[in-house]
């Protein structure tokens, strides 16, 4: 190669106006550093990392240039992969229809993907350098920062790495439930979160159970009106005819008397299998008067001291809510006999303005240090309900000892 011209090694692969420019630098007496891409002699293309220098004499002309070159080819190789593994991956991001978060360490917004600004309807510069909880409602927006340093202090995850039903709020402030997975990804230093809106599911689950419910109501009316009413008349005719075996002292008056019996007990578990099946009259009242019956039967068959109370009248004209409540409250009250071993049990129902809330309290020994994974609970099936009607449940300790289960849920009509 010694003697040859350097545009022997000319690749093909920069424009005319690269060379011009590395030409007026070097023959204006100064270094030129880039990169070039040249050939070797078997035709192979490979990149160089150069500076080009030129060497003046004692009147300071240049006489000639010097090129010190490093070979890059892997190196711009490995960086070509990098770039189009990056840009496969934000194409894959770009195209997913979940919203995805990332966070750093403080909980600030450094990353979302096109469906993330779809679904919460926020542009993506407004996210960006936002702390998360802007796309939380309360009391999760208040939580938040205390959550994440406990986290970073205990290495105790609420939801890292377990992922949860939460709420979400969107740029207008409507809240809508969603499916929470978030990830740390520790060498970065940053969490990931994926956010799946599932409200099409619990409008699904809510259409599901209204209709289980009016099933319900229509067999529990069936089962009052019309079973039980013919077991009354057939009743009467069982009692007229031991009256007359008894007039007659016929042998057969006794087997007479036991079918009567027979018959009474019969309506009465057929009445207790229709107010089971539809617990809350539908009408606004029906639940206050469920409740309070509920208490009595309990204080009545368990022998402890439950009571109801209800400052002022709360009016809940959906029955599906009002259904709802009630099993959450029969819950609650099993869960406090039964596992908590309660003597004291008081349940609550109240109102504001646009919210109420219905507590059930018991002076049991408190909850269990694992209280989500306690085996029997029913917390599950209590959140479940109270997701289905829009509510929040908290289960927590009580300040003076015991137990208190909170469910709180808007008001029909109370926002839109």
């Amino acid at each position: 190669m010694v003697g040859k011209t350097p545009r022997l090694l000319k690749s093909g692969e920069h424009p005319p106006e690269f060379y011009r420019e590395m030409w007026a630098t070097i023959s204006a007496g100064r270094d030129w550093r880039g990169e070039l891409c040249n050939r070797k002699k078997n035709g192979e293309l490979f990149w160089e990392l150069a500076v080009i220098a030129p060497i003046h004499d004692e009147h300071g002309a240049v006489t000639h240039f010097l090129a010190i070159k490093e070979d890059i080819t892997e190196r711009r190789r490995a960086a070509a992969a990098l770039v189009e593994s990056e840009e496969r991956l934000r194409a894959i991001l770009n195209t997913v229809a979940d919203a995805i978060v990332s966070i750093d360490r403080r909980g600030t917004i450094t990353g979302v993907n096109p469906a993330c600004a779809r679904i919460f309807g926020y542009p993506e510069a407004e996210m960006l350098g936002q702390n998360v909880s802007l796309l939380m409602p309360s009391p999760y927006r208040e939580e938040h920062d205390t959550h994440l340093d406990n986290y970073h202090r205990t290495g105790k995850a609420r939801i890292i790495g377990i992922g949860r039903e939460v709420r979400a709020q969107r740029k207008d402030g409507t809240e809508f439930p969603v499916d929470l997975a978030v990830s740390e990804v520790e060498h970065l230093n940053m969490f990931t979160g994926v956010i799946r809106d599932i409200s099409p599911r619990k409008q699904l689950e809510a259409e599901v159970l209204r209709i289980g419910e009016e099933e319900r109501r229509r067999m529990a009316a069936d089962l009052h009106d019309g079973i039980c009413q013919e077991m009354v008349g057939i009743q009467y005719l069982a009692i007229l005819l031991l009256r007359d075996l008894e007039k007659v002292r016929h042998p057969l008056a006794g087997q007479a008397r036991r079918i009567e019996e027979a018959i009474i007990k019969t309506t009465a578990h057929s009445r207790q299998l229709a107010r089971g099946l539809s617990p809350v009259v539908a009408d606004g009242s029906g639940l206050m008067h469920a409740l309070r019956q509920l208490a009595e039967t309990t204080a009545e068959a368990r022998r402890i001291r439950c009571a109801f109370e209800c400052p002022t009248p709360v009016a809940i004209e959906n029955p599906t809510t009002a259904n709802e409540l009630y099993r959450i409250a029969q819950e609650a009250i099993l869960n406090a006999v039964r596992h908590a071993h309660a003597t004291r049990i008081t349940v609550r129902l109240t109102q504001t303005n646009d919210e109420a809330c219905l507590t059930v309290a018991d002076n049991g020994p408190g909850l269990p240090a694992e209280v989500e994974n306690a085996p029997g609970m029913g917390l599950r099936v209590m959140r479940y309900r109270a997701s289905l009607i829009g509510g929040q449940l908290v289960i927590r300790p009580r300040r003076r000892g015991g137990t208190e289960v909170i469910c709180r849920w808007e008001k029909e009509g109370s926002k839109t």
